[in-house]
């Protein structure tokens, strides 16, 4: 390879690496979120350890994500992964899904405590709940 070939290459790979770390840094938008619980059943019953996901409607809201305990009591996350942050205002429709120990950042299960089966026809019921300043609980039952 020739001494300017190589120059070059070290200029472009230069100046590559420079243009990436100039990217501004973008953050998305927050709206508010309201301490919002609930209680997931099925059939009069607690569903226990189960992930129930709340995906806006018509583009209003954000996605939250929540986590049943052993009696079906759920707190809902929208932005942050540590905490139980709330959910946003909006109209949402309703998924539950089955325990999934790799996801799951609720209560976790206890030595003799079980999660409950999901069937298949209630992981994606024709459920939604709307949420506003006022909501402070949100039965979800299937």
């Amino acid at each position: 390879m020739s001494k300017s070939f190589v120059n070059r290459l070290l200029l472009v790979i230069g100046f590559t690496v420079g243009m990436v770390g100039c990217g501004g840094q973008r953050t998305l938008p927050v709206k508010q979120t309201y301490p919002v619980t609930g209680r997931l059943t099925l059939k009069g019953k607690p569903v226990a350890f189960a992930i129930i996901h709340l995906s806006p409607q018509e583009g209003k809201g954000a996605e939250a994500t929540g986590y049943s305990d052993k009696d079906g009591n759920v707190q809902f996350r929208t932005y942050s992964n540590n905490e139980m942050d709330g959910v946003a205002p909006g109209e949402y429709s309703v998924e539950v899904e089955p325990y999934n120990a790799t996801i799951f950042l609720g209560t976790r299960p206890k030595p003799g405590e079980t999660p409950s089966p999901v069937p298949v026809e209630i992981q994606h019921p024709d459920t939604t709940v709307v949420v506003d300043e006022t909501t402070t609980e949100i039965p979800i039952q299937l």
